[in-house]
């Protein structure tokens, strides 16, 4: 399995932050639905020409819920083949989803036996060196979790200041947290499960994490209905990496535009909302 390739794995970016610069502030979004603003109408630019494209050729990965997984009649779906699909309906062009292995992803679009992977790989210098990426089509913010019912005034340094967070050590979150919230009681864990028990546990008071794990754990049975996100999420690039992109060969600058085109049109659209909460339990902020 390629590494970079699984943006599943939590692409750890704790190297990068150890090398920025001191007297930055956190980068907190209020926006709605991921990335963070979508572009308006007036801003497409010309629609590109797409006249030699004749069918899109996706690859994705085929066990990975909600993001692409297979229904019970053996269909690919999930939000990355929903926004596939949307992209070729604005683009007006036939959509072709096919599943691969991870680690035949890049030699696939390489290859030219495909023309795009839509399937949540992070855009970071990994996956840059191997192949080029669309502007992102969704982020996964970090977001703090408190136990139902916490008093907590406000999400940020001075508001969180004595709280305990559990965090899982070695990760780009455990970063941010002690660059950004100096004076919050840090907790570190080996494994998202250790977090999640401190917090419920009350060894923790808060926990801090990607908010896709958080979201589906909060909003599930394992949490047994002990836990609450709290408002905002923190998507700093230089921690958290720069979102979730398509991935296409480094050689194929017209198709890049092509998709950028066609994601631009999607997140314009309600469309966009509709897939979205197809598939997640609140927006990511």
């Amino acid at each position: 399995m390629i590494s970079w390739l699984c943006f599943r794995c939590g692409v750890v970016w704790i190297l990068l932050a150890m090398c920025m610069q001191a007297g930055l502030t956190p980068v907190q979004s209020q926006e709605i639905l991921p990335p963070a603003e979508a572009p308006r109408e007036d801003s497409f630019g010309p629609r590109p020409d797409t006249s030699s494209l004749v069918t899109l050729r996706f690859v994705t990965e085929g066990d990975y819920p909600p993001f692409n997984y297979f229904d019970e009649d053996g269909q690919i779906i999930g939000f990355n083949a929903d926004i596939a699909r949307a992209i070729c309906r604005e683009l007006e062009i036939t959509c072709e989803i096919a599943v691969t292995s991870w680690d035949t992803m890049a030699s696939t679009l390489k290859s030219g036996d495909a023309d795009a992977a839509i399937a949540s790989i992070a855009i970071n210098p990994k996956s840059l060196a191997d192949l080029d990426f669309t502007d992102g089509y969704y982020d996964t913010p970090a977001r703090f979790v408190s136990k139902v019912g916490a008093e907590i005034e406000s999400v940020t340094p001075e508001g969180l200041d004595g709280k305990s967070v559990a965090v899982v050590e070695g990760t780009a979150h455990e970063a941010y947290l002690r660059d950004f919230f100096e004076d919050v009681e840090i907790k570190t864990y080996k494994t998202p499960e250790e977090a999640r028990a401190a917090l419920v546990a009350g060894d923790a008071e808060l926990l801090f994490a990607d908010v896709v794990s958080l979201m589906f754990w909060v909003n599930g049975q394992a949490s047994g209905g002990c836990c609450q996100l709290l408002p905002g999420g923190y998507n700093e690039a230089r921690y958290f990496g720069q979102g979730v992109g398509i991935a296409v060969a480094r050689d194929n600058q017209a198709l890049k535009e092509i998709l950028n085109y066609g994601i631009a049109k999607v997140r314009a659209s309600p469309r966009y909302e509709e897939i979205f909460l197809r598939y997640f339990p609140s927006n990511f902020y």
